[in-house]
């Protein structure tokens, strides 16, 4: 038996440690080096409004106009504007909604740090780009647009991250399934969802259920690469026993989109019953996730940016022909 030197034995286990590191590299973790960090704040209207005499609200609200354009280029001496400001900051659900806020929200250093932090990544793909204002606000529980972008300007509604059992979601008729996700990890993934969508505004509406299957793989792909330390339960809005549902039943959720001849169907229900929010996948156990075409979505995506490095990323969000992509991907389940 060949016998190692204690040097020759410290190359080996070096090798097999630089050999193992590189293997499990994060892919999506870029070099920032180039990349320099711009500081977040969020701007707090909601605490413009609700802070303070109601009475004064005019004279607030003409003080800070600059800071706050993109809520208040109205102009502020319509009194009918200022009546609907007042009559907002006078609703007793909205009164309270901002106090649980500003309980929850006191800090926000956290969340400034992790946009800060994304949008780095996003720079990294995009340098050109302005980076937007941030802004957070009271939307009245409007759960359909938890994060609006205008302009150069994030607009984000801390009502809508107070947590999964807040007392005001059921009353507004928001099920669980939904409400679970209204937690504060899930704002700065939300908000890089809405940038997503920015950049894939120009493609054509998706057709069939392959075209809006590898759309929303490129969502979340996007996340991928701006978000690379955040999880996959994060990105995708999964417990994690959900998103091991997923990777174990992979290769039977695509053998059943085959048999079925699923991909090239229009069929809008059918559609949005793999793809949209509900309690669970109905063809599938109770204990499937919803939205499970959206994660094999994702790992065509993925495969198909692993196999094509030289693909850019906006060149991936750019190509229409949804099977082309899924051919260039090479994929295969995992069995």
């Amino acid at each position: 038996m060949k016998k190692f030197s204690g040097i020759s034995l410290l190359i080996a286990i070096s090798s097999i440690i630089i050999f193992s590191a590189c293997r499990s590299k994060n892919p999506y973790d870029v070099d920032l080096k180039g990349v320099s960090a711009i500081p977040v704040e969020l701007r707090r209207y909601e605490a413009l409004l609700f802070e303070g005499n109601p009475y004064e609200l005019p004279k607030r609200v003409e003080e800070n106009k600059e800071r706050f354009a993109v809520f208040l280029e109205a102009d502020l001496s319509n009194p009918l504007l200022l009546q609907q400001l007042f009559d907002y900051v006078s609703d007793p659900m909205l009164k309270e909604i901002y106090l649980d806020v500003k309980a929850k929200y006191q800090d926000v250093k956290w969340l400034e740090k992790d946009l800060e932090e994304a949008f780095r990544y996003y720079r990294y793909y995009y340098p050109e780009t302005k980076q937007p204002l941030f802004y957070s606000y009271i939307s009245g529980l409007d759960y359909e647009y938890p994060v609006k972008k205008a302009d150069d300007n994030i607009i984000i509604g801390l009502d809508m991250y107070l947590g999964s059992d807040y007392k005001h979601y059921p009353r507004v008729g928001i099920p669980a399934y939904k409400s679970v996700k209204m937690i504060p990890e899930n704002i700065v993934p939300d908000v890089m969802r809405v940038m997503a969508e920015q950049h894939t505004k120009n493609l054509p509406v998706p057709k069939n259920f392959l075209d809006n299957m590898i759309y929303a793989g490129k969502i979340l792909y996007f996340l991928d690469v701006t978000m690379p330390h955040a999880s996959d339960t994060i990105k995708m809005n999964y417990t994690q026993s959900q998103l091991e549902w997923c990777e174990k039943n992979e290769g039977q959720v695509w053998a059943y989109f085959i048999e079925n001849q699923m991909l090239y169907s229009t069929d809008r229900l059918m559609i949005n019953k793999f793809l949209g929010d509900a309690p669970f996948t109905s063809p599938f156990s109770a204990d499937s996730p919803s939205r499970v075409a959206n994660w094999i979505g994702w790992q065509i995506v993925r495969q198909f940016m692993e196999r094509n490095p030289k693909v850019r990323l906006q060149q991936m969000l750019d190509e229409q022909d949804s099977q082309l992509l899924l051919s260039r991907s090479g994929y295969k389940p995992k069995k």
